[in-house]
């Protein structure tokens, strides 16, 4: 269930700071995803792709920290791999 488990093309937001996230991929110890954060002096948004890695998805004090500071949104509209198709593409 996507809702209790990151799955690819879900998106969860930060609670406190309401960052989006995109998950990219999910493994055995790891949950990859496209975020931002951003500098709060110069307001300015840093674009970032970060890994995160547990022991073990669901036995890992990491991955529980995961699920209690982001927020399951729904799945995406979009499909990462459509944004690497061009116009010449068939």
């Amino acid at each position: 269930m996507s809702k209790d488990t990151p799955e690819v093309g879900d998106v969860w937001i930060h609670k406190k700071q309401g960052r989006p996230m995109y998950i990219t991929d999910v493994g055995g110890n790891y949950i990859s995803f496209l975020s931002y954060t951003i500098d709060e002096l110069t307001l300015r948004k840093w674009k970032n792709f970060y890994t995160n890695t547990f022991c073990g998805l669901h036995d890992d004090e990491r991955y529980t920290r995961f699920t209690e500071i982001y927020k399951y949104l729904g799945k995406s509209k979009a499909n990462i791999n459509d944004l690497f198709k061009t116009e010449n593409e068939e």
